[in-house]
């Protein structure tokens, strides 16, 4: 990471040649204790840095942090590059989707394993999200099919009667507020539905 202004303090810095020796965009992501940092770019790879202390020491939470340091590297199974990284809501699984592939890849920062979940056949994914309070996530498809994954019991729900557009954005509502998913596609429709898969709402806005 490259600081800002003359002023700002540089804490750490990424390499371009684990990213692709500078070529096209890097895609990266904190976990919200800011333990690790994942990233990825045209190499396909994808970087876990862990965070570390004043004394080079794993970051615990009385620490102060100081940097972070290359951790563990993830080769997912698809050719296409990485579209999307995200973090649980207590930062211990990876959500990893590559371009044309309907391969998810999830990897647990408690073992330091990954898993690879087939969500949608010949359906690319194109976005993800997990939920605030729970380990749901959704999972979208350039064609506009949204699937809801269990990822502890590995349990994935299609929201029926609901297709449309590319996948462009979502959100999980806030904690406390009955764990319910809204998304917008490329074509302006908005669908909303809770973690069972149960439409709740559609609006078309053209």
């Amino acid at each position: 990471m490259l600081n800002a202004t003359s002023n700002t303090p540089l804490l750490f810095k990424v390499s371009a040649r684990i990213h692709g020796n500078g070529k096209g965009k890097v895609l990266f992501a904190w976990d919200n204790q800011a333990k690790y940092m994942a990233s990825t770019g045209t190499s396909k790879v994808v970087h876990i840095h862990r965070a570390i202390n004043r004394r080079g020491l794993r970051f615990a939470a009385q620490t102060t942090r100081l940097g972070y340091v290359l951790f563990r590297q993830i080769t997912p199974p698809g050719s296409g590059i990485c579209c999307a990284l995200e973090w649980n809501a207590v930062g211990l699984k990876l959500a990893i989707v590559q371009q044309s592939s309907s391969i998810l890849v999830l990897w647990n920062a408690d073992n330091g394993t990954n898993e690879q979940i087939n969500i949608s056949g010949r359906d690319h994914l194109c976005f993800v999200k997990f939920s605030n309070e729970t380990n749901h996530l959704a999972v979208g498809t350039t064609r506009g099919t949204m699937y809801i994954l269990h990822s502890d019991i590995k349990k994935t729900t299609t929201i029926r009667h609901v297709k449309s557009g590319k996948i462009i954005d979502g959100k999980w509502s806030l904690v406390g507020t009955g764990n319910r998913f809204a998304w917008v596609t490329i074509d302006k429709h908005v669908h909303c539905c809770d973690e069972q898969g149960n439409v709740l709402f559609h609006q078309n806005l053209n």
